[in-house]
């Protein structure tokens, strides 16, 4: 698999843009925040690794981070292959929304009953929607790389529960 090296930036977890995708730490996180009464909070959630599903602060250490004009796309399998929970999204999924987002699902580090989503550019879901039961989520699925419309490999980015 290779990738135009253009397609990345060198950057902390503090400087990451929100959505982006990092590899640190031997892990793929997505670059996301809380919205608090104060400001904005921001976040890390972990996709891949012993500590897929996991929020933390955003981390310090350089890594490899997409570059602002690169999105993900997410592709599932098989549409046949979700699981419907009907108390709370698992961490690390991907759940598939009524209008068609997709959301990324993970809890706080240490605290596994607080669990959070986030669109694939970093916004978190409204309290409200982190209610809604049931959730038709995928435990694996693929992350892909599009610059311009165009996918910038022949193989995913990286595999989360594959």
């Amino acid at each position: 698999m290779s990738y135009p090296a253009d397609a990345f930036i060198r950057s902390t977890g503090k400087q990451a843009h929100l959505g982006s995708l990092m590899f640190l730490r031997g892990e793929w996180v997505l670059s996301a925040r809380f919205e608090t009464p104060q400001e904005p909070i921001e976040r890390t959630l972990i996709l891949t690794g012993p500590n897929a599903g996991s929020i933390h602060g955003r981390f310090v250490d350089y890594g490899l981070c997409t570059a602002p004009d690169v999105t993900a796309e997410v592709r599932i399998s098989s549409p046949g292959q979700w699981n419907e929970e009907r108390s709370h999204a698992l961490p690390a999924s991907l759940v598939v929304a009524d209008d068609g987002l997709h959301q990324l699902w993970g809890h706080i580090a240490g605290s596994p009953v607080h669990r959070y989503g986030f669109t694939l550019d970093g916004y978190p879901l409204e309290k409200e929607e982190h209610e809604l039961a049931p959730f038709l989520q995928f435990s694996s699925y693929e992350v892909w790389l599009r610059r311009n419309g165009k996918i910038l490999s022949d193989k995913p980015l990286f595999t989360v529960g594959g």
